[in-house]
């Protein structure tokens, strides 16, 4: 899990390799193969409302906004990402394998349906909790679909303030704007204290994680994706989970994503035990 499948680095605008990968001050990511865990999603097969995350043959993690009730059938198991994306009476369609939003690449691109776990903890009003599983009616074929592949998680995986980051999707990438991309974009975002996130976002609990980074920020379209976090070995782990951040999406508050590690043995683990796993290189 957690493999980069290329070595291809960014570009920015004017071709110059950049120092960090890097949405809003983001670029295009050059292949699939980069981030092969990259999902988008939506309710119907032609729409794409967020972003989300495999970690495991029949799961994508999430994020969402509304609250509900739900039950789940214990056969029927999720994707990571965020709750504002979903409800638990919706099928959702979601598209692995694709760097490019309504295009499906022939015997690369994996698109099927799925079915929502949210977390029944999950507080609307002060936004915590705020994380998803969705369940592949079908679970991908690794060997029929080499080029798609599991992110790791680990309830260790913390990196400190400071620490250099990757968020990847198709949002919006201007502030104050409603323009999104067509290609999967990504950028290099810094950890910041809780109490620095504190100056502008409240009730914010050691359950999430914020970043601030001058220019770069993620915004609407780019819910539910991963937070990434390359260890010193070369492989990722997902650290955290878009979740929300200021009006207009301006760069100087930075965002609140969902700390993944906090959920992994109490949520994660119990919903996504039947699918298979790929183990941290």
């Amino acid at each position: 899990c957690g493999v980069s499948q290329t070595g291809q680095r960014s570009l920015d605008p004017q071709g110059d390799v950049l120092d960090f990968d890097r949405v809003i001050g983001g670029t295009p990511v050059p292949s699939q193969k980069k981030y092969p865990w990259m999902a988008w999603m939506g309710p119907s097969k032609y729409t794409s409302i967020c972003g989300a995350s495999l970690i495991n043959s029949r799961r994508v993690s999430a994020s969402f906004f509304v609250r509900f009730g739900f039950e789940l059938k214990p056969d029927k198991m999720p994707i990571i990402s965020s709750s504002s994306c979903v409800s638990p009476s919706g099928t959702y369609w979601v598209t692995l394998g694709s760097l490019y939003k309504f295009k499906w690449p022939a015997g690369q691109s994996y698109q099927v349906t799925a079915k929502a776990i949210m977390h029944p903890q999950y507080d609307p009003d002060i936004i915590i909790n705020d994380i998803a599983l969705l369940q592949l009616t079908t679970p991908v074929n690794f060997i029929e679909y080499p080029n798609i592949r599991p992110i790791c998680t680990s309830p260790l995986a913390n990196p400190s303030p400071g620490s250099t980051v990757t968020i990847t999707g198709w949002g919006i990438i201007q502030e104050n704007s409603k323009k999104k991309s067509p290609q999967l974009n990504e950028a290099a975002l810094t950890i910041i204290s809780q109490k620095t996130c504190s100056r502008w976002f409240s009730d914010i609990t050691n359950k999430q994680i914020c970043t601030l980074t001058p220019g770069r920020n993620t915004c609407s379209g780019d819910s539910g994706g991963p937070l990434m976090y390359q260890t010193s070995t070369g492989y990722y782990e997902h650290v955290g989970i878009v979740s929300y951040g200021d009006i207009g999406c301006v760069t100087e508050h930075g965002g609140v994503f969902t700390r993944t590690s906090s959920y992994v043995n109490d949520f994660i683990m119990k919903y996504a035990t039947d699918g298979e796993w790929c183990p941290a290189p």
